[in-house]
């Protein structure tokens, strides 16, 4: 039997723990907050994944500026649009199907929104799987690789001619700090199908078509960024936890050592509209500032081989190379 005391110091000892959590670690992974009250009427942005987490966060704070928002993701449900429209009041609010998992399915959706829009402004390449993920795509492809690279390095092709009807044009890459664990020179033979670094890879390989993206397109006004959320309670890391005492453990930890999703949007949502973030381009970010680049990203031979090889794999079209 535990002691009367003894059961007062464990619960004065957690209240300790708690409070020096939310005093000391809180303040130092929460955000800053984008603080811009750019209105977006007139302008359209797409949003991967935006059916939760991060992306539903963004979805909500452009649409709430008047913005047209296209929230892309494999889940669509008439419920999904209301939910926006109903925090929102914003009844421009459009959800259209996309398995990143496909490269049939990118291609529809891009010739979908060729047909029925005139312009892109904003581009976010918010979907993404966690380094948990396993097994191919459809088109015999590492999952997370394709998901998190091949598939968005694949749609901003398809929708450049989109991007370059906007009179400025955004491109907002969701990328990750923990590249600055790889080393530069990095074999893209070996994990284009399997490693167990994938995920380090994918976001690696996304921030270096992010800067060649950047130059390739500034002649059109169109800028392109990425960023580093941060580490965000999200269900990219939980959903692989089966055990309902573990997964609820994982929550508690995670609510207090985590940014929350709306806090780790707040730098996707500033370089989408913030006046500030105008014109700059081929930059890395991190609450709201940009950083140095990692050390990776200055490695140019292998930055171009991981866009070339990108060019082969989702198999661009002629008239579709930049």
């Amino acid at each position: 039997m535990f002691s009367f005391a003894g059961v007062c110091l464990s619960i004065i000892i957690i209240i300790i723990i708690l409070v020096l959590v939310e005093v000391i670690v809180v303040p130092n992974v929460c955000n800053k907050r984008c603080r811009s009250k750019v209105c977006l009427v007139g302008k359209t942005a797409l949003v991967t994944g935006g059916s939760s987490g991060m992306g539903y966060e963004i979805v909500l704070d452009l649409a709430q500026r008047g913005c047209r928002v296209i929230v892309a993701d494999k889940i669509v449900s008439k419920n999904l649009r209301n939910k926006f429209i109903k925090e929102t009041n914003n009844f421009d609010i459009l959800v259209d199907y996309v398995d990143l998992g496909s490269f049939q399915s990118v291609r529809a959706l891009t010739e979908k929104l060729t047909n029925r829009e005139k312009k892109i402004d904003i581009l976010i390449h918010n979907a993404g799987i966690g380094p948990l993920s396993s097994g191919l795509s459809a088109d015999g492809i590492n999952l997370v690789m394709q998901v998190n690279f091949y598939s968005p390095f694949l749609l901003t092709h398809l929708l450049v001619d989109l991007l370059k009807n906007s009179e400025s044009a955004r491109l907002v890459f969701c990328s990750s700090s923990i590249i600055k664990q790889l080393h530069s020179m990095i074999l893209f033979e070996k994990f284009v199908i399997s490693n167990p670094d994938k995920y380090k890879y994918s976001k690696y390989c996304l921030a270096a078509v992010a800067d060649i993206f950047a130059k390739k397109l500034s002649r059109f006004n169109i800028s392109s960024n990425c960023y580093d959320p941060g580490v965000v309670n999200t269900n990219i890391h939980a959903q692989f936890i089966t055990s309902k005492f573990f997964y609820s453990l994982w929550v508690t930890i995670a609510r207090w050592m985590f940014k929350s999703a709306e806090d780790g949007c707040q730098t996707a949502i500033y370089l989408a509209c913030a006046k500030e973030a105008e014109g700059v381009t081929g930059q890395f970010f991190a609450d709201l500032k940009p950083l140095h680049k990692p050390k990776v990203m200055f490695d140019e031979k292998v930055c171009q081989s991981i866009w070339d090889k990108a060019e082969k794999l989702v198999q661009l079209q002629t008239d579709e190379i930049l």
